[in-house]
């Protein structure tokens, strides 16, 4: 499933395509979103080319990213489950740049908090927010394959209309 998304988030408009990688389940993407969503002040992007010079010799991309003036890396999202070992190599690249794994729930955010603590050095650099189980579920099913997206997001928080569904959440961190 594709999403073609009109959002309308603090007072600003973008138009975005969410197309999933190769295996990439329908809560990856709509993680993809969220995270487009409330980093939407920093101008995320969802998909930037390997090729590009914020990503040079970068074995991995992110799910969400946004760069500052130069073009560098400031904000690099990941949705869903990663591995540690993805995170470690991310830290260790990019130590000025917010680091973020947004999860669905809270069971696999604690869970991501405890083998990041345990095997990735720079731990301290990551921040790892997760959705409530029922705030997930709402986000996840008011989705469409053409999805308008309208209200606030500030910090961790959301209080959005989203295809006719309010929704507002404040997000946990881990």
């Amino acid at each position: 499933m594709r999403l073609r998304c009109d959002l309308t988030v603090n007072e600003g408009k973008r138009r975005l395509v969410l197309v999933p990688y190769e295996s990439e389940t329908r809560e990856t993407l709509a993680l993809r979103l969220a995270a487009m969503v409330l980093f939407f002040d920093d101008a995320p992007v969802a998909e930037l080319s390997a090729k590009h010079p914020a990503l040079a010799d970068q074995e991995y991309r992110p799910d969400c990213v946004a760069l500052d003036e130069s073009g560098r890396v400031k904000l690099w999202v990941e949705a869903g489950k990663t591995t540690a070992n993805k995170l470690d190599k991310v830290t260790r690249r990019y130590p000025d740049a917010k680091i973020v794994v947004l999860t669905a729930n809270e069971h696999h955010a604690r869970q991501m908090r405890q083998v990041v603590d345990d095997k990735v050095p720079r731990s301290k650099l990551l921040e790892i927010w997760s959705f409530r189980k029922d705030d997930f579920r709402q986000w996840h099913d008011a989705l469409r394959e053409d999805t308008y997206v309208v209200g606030e997001a500030d910090g961790i928080s959301l209080n959005l209309v989203i295809n006719d569904v309010p929704l507002a959440v404040d997000l946990v961190k881990f």
